[in-house]
């Protein structure tokens, strides 16, 4: 029956790997279970020679711990070819390397969502953390990318109730209070049957922890495919009686990881320490993340939101918002003005924007200088 089982489970072969450690360990645990249990104590009963019974024990040892890690270890002739044709495809075709983020100025700094990267938006409250989270999730389901919003803080309804406000245009208040004006009903219906049919998935357990969290992640991959993860936010998913600062460590590594494994993008929310509050100018930088365990360190890519007319009610500055790109392991940095609507709670380009849409023209230009020198002559060979 066991072997039934077996055959009848829908595993995919990008799951060996998560199976692999498993029986590694296992391996590992028993191999120490006996050593310590019977071969220590019969070795010191039975030998006069400590020293050849403590350099047995360093062998196995050292065995165990080079046991399963030799399948990460490459030689770099056995990845180039890979690395090469990845090259020319982006030669052939410039401009985004990821995925499309939704946002035409972000994609111009960042080259969009890679797999395997993890991206922390840091903001204090209300600054629209939320907001972007849910509105790249859409642009990407839109064009049917599969998407996962996994929310410590607001529940699926709400969630779809601010998406139908930025897709039809109707103010969130009415659509939360029922004040639909009668013009309105029939775009609303529209919408409805558009959206429930996009791949975007809400996971709302208030009180999944991070092996809750991972175990969806890993589930909604293999099932559905889901290529970006969105987690609003991080400091939810550790316990308020443990240590903040280590337990965030931990998750923040798990999440880098989790990303690297499945090849997927993970976007992380995270609330910023209230000492920012202090300052004169209140603008998130990279040091405001350092109370929050491991996040700068983990972090591919780093965004601080910042909305002025939260400290400054001066209604010219009601729709700013400033999304600063604080690190960025493998691209510049810089700050990018996005537009905030609050009152159907979305974020976008501001039209003639003077943000990074000059990175856009230059590719197209490389990619017309591209052509003029043709194909590589000869491709490296396996």
């Amino acid at each position: 029956s066991y072997i039934l089982m077996l055959a009848g489970r829908n595993d995919k072969a990008e799951d060996i790997d998560f199976f692999i450690g498993n029986l590694t360990d296992a391996y590992k645990v028993r191999v120490l279970s006996i050593m310590a249990s019977s071969e220590i104590p019969a070795g010191i009963a039975t030998t006069g020679d400590i020293s050849a019974l403590v350099s047995r024990i360093r062998d196995t040892l050292e065995k165990l711990e080079t046991s399963g890690v030799g399948r990460t270890v490459v030689r770099i002739g056995d990845i180039l070819k890979d690395v090469y044709d990845d090259i020319w495809e982006r030669v052939a075709n410039p401009g985004l390397a990821g995925i499309d983020t939704g946002f035409e100025s972000v994609n111009a700094l960042t080259s969009g969502y890679m797999p395997g990267d993890i991206w922390i938006i840091g903001a204090r409250p209300s600054m629209g953390k939320s907001t972007f989270l849910i509105t790249t999730l859409l642009s990407l389901a839109k064009r049917g990318i599969p998407t996962l919003m996994i929310s410590r803080e607001m529940g699926a309804e709400v969630m779809v109730e601010r998406i139908l406000s930025a897709e039809t245009g109707i103010k969130f208040s009415d659509i939360r209070f029922g004040t639909v004006k009668e013009k309105d009903k029939f775009i609303l219906k529209e919408k409805f049957e558009e959206i429930k049919k996009i791949p975007l998935f809400m996971d709302t357990n208030f009180y999944g922890d991070i092996n809750y969290v991972s175990g969806i992640i890993r589930k909604f991959v293999r099932l559905n495919g889901v290529k970006v993860v969105a987690i609003d936010y991080i400091q939810l998913l550790v316990e308020r009686d443990k240590d903040q600062t280590a337990e965030l460590g931990k998750v923040s590594r798990a999440l880098k990881l989790l990303a690297e494994d499945l090849k997927i993008t993970i976007l992380v929310a995270s609330q910023l320490n209230r000492l920012l509050e202090m300052r004169e100018d209140k603008r998130p930088i990279l040091s405001d993340l350092r109370q929050s365990g491991n996040l700068e360190e983990d972090a591919d890519v780093v965004f601080g939101m910042f909305r002025e007319y939260m400290y400054v009610t001066d209604p010219t500055l009601i729709d700013r918002l400033e999304f600063n790109c604080l690190k960025q392991r493998n691209g510049r940095i810089g700050l990018l003005k996005l537009k905030f609507n609050g009152d159907i709670i979305s974020i976008t380009d501001p039209k003639n924007s003077s943000n990074y849409l000059g990175g856009l023209s230059n590719a197209k230009q490389a990619k017309k200088e591209g052509d003029q020198l043709g194909e590589p002559s000869e491709r490296l060979v396996e």
